[in-house]
């Protein structure tokens, strides 16, 4: 009885070997597969709730891997620094046409860019900053005007004019000038956002655009390097990785993502598989393609270094050792 198993189990054993390489012995077997999965919607495939928390566990669940980290950076380095960058032209990068469009979807947000300019304008720190600055503006003008140095006794009478100013209000001239602008310059900004809402309008956002672009178009793409050094990218890596790590944790992204599957589970479950793959140009005959050119060649490598035929063997040999083998060759 021993022998005969072992004789069945070899021949078995062989019989497999010489087959599963063989694409006209998988091919009906992947056909068989890619049809079923042509016919099974979503959700008798995988339910809603594996989903989820698959996501939560493996997405949510972890930080960004210092691995994929470091290859992200790596890759994008080298991409930047690859040496077809110093002869290609950005414009052979970005066609004429997608600069026009969006020369023209940008000067038609007005009111986008008005909101923009008036959040802009109207910030403490924009509005100190101008403070300061029409303040050295005045003050250098009084004291080097072209006029003090080129018309005889106008330097000694801008002096005089500024200190009957100062005895007049009791404070230096800057301070008077500060105290001025601290009450006017709400006014001044409100000038400035009419000024800049006139002077950027639609014709004149569409004209930045187009000619930015034509003084830029010609340039290779390793100026982007100038914008974007190895400290500039690594530091954007590190940034990337603390910003997820704390949104990870947000009760916010954590609900994003849930309701977000939740709502792409809804407009896909009746999908399937196949129909889905679709969208990314992948139909059976591609499948079938790859099992061929990639899924073979593993297989005849896992046959050839030894590990396929150990598998097969030890498999086979829980079968043809079990009760229910031998029992059926006692018939």
């Amino acid at each position: 009885m021993a022998n005969t198993l072992n004789k069945l189990k070899d021949a078995h054993l062989e019989f497999i070997i010489a087959h599963c390489t063989s694409f006209e012995v998988i091919e009906p077997e992947v056909n068989g597969i890619l049809d079923w999965l042509g016919n099974t919607p979503l959700h008798k495939l995988i339910p809603e709730e594996h989903i989820q928390l698959l996501l939560s566990k493996q997405v949510l669940g972890n930080p960004i891997a210092t691995k994929l980290l470091e290859q992200s950076t790596k890759i994008v380095q080298y991409v930047l620094d690859h040496p077809e960058n110093g002869t290609t032209p950005l414009s052979s990068l970005i066609p004429d046409a997608v600069v026009e469009e969006i020369a023209q979807y940008l000067s038609r947000q007005q009111k986008q860019r008005q909101q923009m300019l008036h959040e802009l304008l109207n910030n403490s720190s924009y509005v100190e900053m101008m403070s300061q600055t029409i303040s050295h503006a005045i003050t250098d003008y009084m004291n080097n005007n072209p006029l003090t140095k080129n018309v005889p006794g106008m330097g000694g009478i801008m002096k005089f004019g500024k200190a009957a100013l100062e005895r007049a209000t009791s404070t230096n001239l800057d301070d008077t000038l500060k105290n001025y602008l601290g009450k006017n310059i709400k006014n001044l900004t409100e000038v400035s956002e009419r000024l800049a809402n006139k002077h950027l309008n639609d014709q004149q956002v569409y004209a930045l655009v187009k000619n930015t672009w034509a003084k830029i178009k010609g340039k290779p793409v390793s100026t982007v390097r100038e914008y974007a050094s190895k400290e500039v990218v690594e530091d954007s890596a590190r940034l990337s990785a603390l910003t997820w790590e704390h949104l990870r944790a947000l009760k916010f992204i954590q609900t994003q993502l849930k309701d977000g599957v939740t709502e792409w589970y809804a407009n896909n479950k009746d999908r399937t598989l196949m129909d889905m793959l679709s969208d990314f140009h992948i139909d059976a005959e591609t499948i079938k393609t790859e099992v061929q050119e990639i899924f073979i060649p593993i297989a005849e490598m896992l046959l050839e270094e030894g590990y396929l035929r150990n598998r097969i063997s030890a498999l086979l040999d829980l079968f043809y050792n079990s009760p229910q083998a031998k029992a059926a060759l006692e018939k």
